[in-house]
């Protein structure tokens, strides 16, 4: 968890390149399903806030892409909740489907997001 804490903390650098190879780091441990609830829940959730930070304010394409894909991966029936009770990431997400200047893999990303939370949400 300490490597989780400062790959967290990476994301916030003020190097892009510190801050893509944080997110890119990331969103490899989110594509292994033993990690999705450790993800989403290590320190009450802060990983989520911070991905919602970095989705809302860093012009980095590849750090934005990254951060939305670690959300997308980590969602399923055991953190759904978690995710789904962060008000500010819904938004920050939603902003994505109906802003123009969002790109298309961005936007196609939210979309999902959004759609797999409301399903999960409607299966409990």
């Amino acid at each position: 968890t300490e490597l989780l804490e400062v790959l967290v903390q990476f994301l916030n650098d003020k190097n892009a390149q510190t801050r893509e190879h944080a997110a890119g780091a990331l969103h490899n441990m989110s594509l292994c399903p033993s990690n999705t609830f450790v993800l989403t829940n290590h320190n009450r959730g802060s990983m989520l806030d911070v991905l919602d930070a970095v989705l809302r304010r860093d012009s980095n394409q590849v750090v934005r892409k990254f951060s939305i894909l670690i959300i997308y991966n980590i969602i399923h029936r055991k953190t759904v909740q978690s995710i789904a009770s962060r008000e500010g990431l819904i938004e920050t997400t939603l902003s994505f489907v109906v802003n123009d200047h969002s790109s298309t893999e961005i936007r196609t990303l939210a979309v999902l997001i959004l759609s797999e939370i409301a399903l999960l949400l409607h299966r409990e």
